[in-house]
């Protein structure tokens, strides 16, 4: 859309969303200036043009790039709405509500039912934007509400080509308990050279579900796949692959996958390493590493004084509190496994991939 005024003789949105998509790309430094620059030509265009939507909702960005006060950037966008929603095409209803309700779900706290609100009435009116129901869909599925959830993750994926929505929406279909069809999507989206984030994150996926299903033997491959293709690391972290071996009673490999990346030791993480070890009959390390991590943390309890947290005595005895927490647990941890011979449990969590559902963000809508 272009506006020409007297002050403003040619101001693209689109021109200027690509131009900034190439300048975020840099450090802050460097492409303030040009966020500057274009701040203030759409401040003159929405001076000349109150209802134009997009230029409204790109100028709310831009300030939240210019890392602004959250107050700000949201102002902009509820002024323009409630000056202007009762005359606002179905479109441009949709897109200022769905940007309205992206700030009240990512930067504000309390406005989960807002959110709601906003995106059901977009809706209602008709939204053509994926972003709208992927809105609501997050809504849901934050709340633990999956069955809500669904058929909007459903819909997101119909209006978007983005592998990653149909990827939520199969990590949605597992969590109501559709696990046969949550499978044959991520079989579709998932390969073994996990050339794109979505391939290995569905890559990975689809091996803990069919884990969870009884299809041990395909999980197990999957497993190893992972641990061979190189550049799935940069997606799929060493204790996921490690939480996979474990679920597939791969313990061997479990043991080595947390000693390469030293995981942080805590207590449901120890129980499954110790466990491990137990598995394939190295008891003794397991209780050197036992006695190893009682000690550090034991050493570094002594030596903390309120000292080293700015003479802060409270943060120095909350420190205290949850590393001697930490210790008991991690004794627990060791005499479940090895006295009262309890399994540990393995619940794998997959969580959704991040999308940004800012319509028009110059970041990331190119």
């Amino acid at each position: 859309m272009t506006h020409a005024t007297a002050e403003n003789p040619d101001v693209n949105i689109d021109d200027i969303i690509t131009a900034l998509h190439v300048a975020v790309r840099g450090e802050y430094a460097t492409y303030a200036p040009v966020l500057k620059k274009h701040e203030r030509a759409l401040h003159r265009l929405i001076k000349a043009h109150p209802d134009d939507v997009r230029a409204v909702s790109l100028l709310a960005m831009v300030k939240c790039e210019l890392r602004k006060n959250t107050r700000t950037y949201v102002r902009c966008l509820e002024k323009t709405f409630n000056d202007c929603k009762d005359t606002l095409s179905d479109g441009d209803y949709a897109l200022l509500a769905t940007n309205l309700s992206y700030f009240y779900a990512e930067e504000c706290s309390g406005k989960e039912k807002r959110v709601a609100e906003l995106s059901e009435s977009a809706i209602r009116r008709g939204s053509p934007y994926w972003e709208t129901y992927h809105a609501l869909a997050l809504r849901y599925y934050r709340a633990q509400d999956f069955s809500r959830a669904l058929p909007l993750f459903r819909r997101t994926a119909e209006l978007s080509a983005l592998p990653r929505h149909r990827y939520n929406y199969a990590v949605c279909l597992q969590k109501c308990g559709f696990a046969a069809d949550s499978i044959a999507i991520l079989r579709t989206l998932s390969t073994r050279f996990a050339e794109h984030e979505y391939d290995a994150k569905a890559y990975y996926a689809l091996g803990v579900f069919c884990a969870q299903s009884g299809d041990t033997d395909t999980a197990r491959g999957i497993a190893y796949d992972l641990t061979r293709v190189e550049n799935a690391e940069s997606y799929v972290d060493f204790d996921e692959l490690a939480e996979l071996m474990y679920a597939v009673g791969e313990y061997e490999q479990c043991v080595k996958l947390y000693d390469s990346d030293r995981l942080y030791e805590t207590a449901d993480w120890m129980s499954h390493y110790l466990y491990s070890l137990k598995s394939i009959g190295n008891a003794q390390r397991a209780a050197q590493k036992i006695a190893d991590s009682e000690r550090d943390i034991r050493l570094a309890i002594d030596d903390k004084t309120p000292d080293d947290f700015g003479g802060d005595e409270k943060a120095c005895a909350d420190y205290i509190e949850r590393e001697s927490t930490q210790l008991s647990e991690l004794r627990r941890a060791y005499d479940d496994v090895f006295t009262r011979n309890i399994t540990p449990k393995h619940e794998i969590e997959i969580p959704l991939l991040c999308v940004c559902y800012y319509i028009g963000c110059p970041r990331h809508s190119q």
